[in-house]
Parts: structure tokens; C-alpha cells; sequence
């Protein structure tokens, strides 16, 4: 016998965090977690990298919204968001 069965479904090719697959009719998802999503990359950065990467981000749309409307509402819940995400631990 070839093609899916019960016993080998056929494994889609997508989905970074969950294992897809086909078997007839019927579509499985499985979560797979995040380690997943950084192995189809080949490499997880270590948490500082990850880190500074978040924290530069925040800046960058704080300051988009600063320049938009300075002192706006979006620039101060900006500024909030990264006091809370200063303090993120792995």
C-alpha cells in the first residue's frame, strides 16, 4: 500500500510550531512549542540576544509613535510596555 494511512499520515509540508498532518479528509495539528519554531531556523539565540532584540523593537515603535503624536497615548503605553519587558527573565 502507498500514500497515508492510519498508521503513517501524510506529514504537510508547512507549520513551524506544529507538526501538520493529512490523512484523507482529515488534518491534524500538534503543537510542537516554541523550540520548534527556532530549530526550522537552525539556531535559537541565547536569551540576552533575544532579549536586547525585543527591547530594541519596543524602542524603534515607542519612537515611531513619539514622532507621530509626541507625548501621544501610543508613545506612553510604548514606554510602559518596555519598563515591562525591561524586567523579563527566560
Amino acid at each position: 500500500m502507498t500514500g497515508p494511512s492510519a498508521a503513517h499520515p501524510e506529514l504537510m509540508p508547512h507549520g513551524y510550531t506544529h507538526r501538520t498532518t493529512r490523512n484523507g479528509d482529515v488534518v491534524t495539528k500538534a503543537y510542537q512549542g516554541p523550540a520548534s519554531f527556532y530549530a526550522s531556523y537552525g539556531k535559537r539565540p541565547d536569551w540576552p540576544q533575544r532579549h536586547e532584540a525585543i527591547m530594541r523593537r519596543c524602542a524603534e515603535v515607542r519612537e515611531i509613535c513619539e514622532n507621530w503624536e509626541p507625548g501621544g497615548a501610543s508613545a506612553r503605553a510604548w514606554a510602559e510596555r518596555i519598563e515591562i519587558a525591561r524586567r523579563w527573565r527566560e
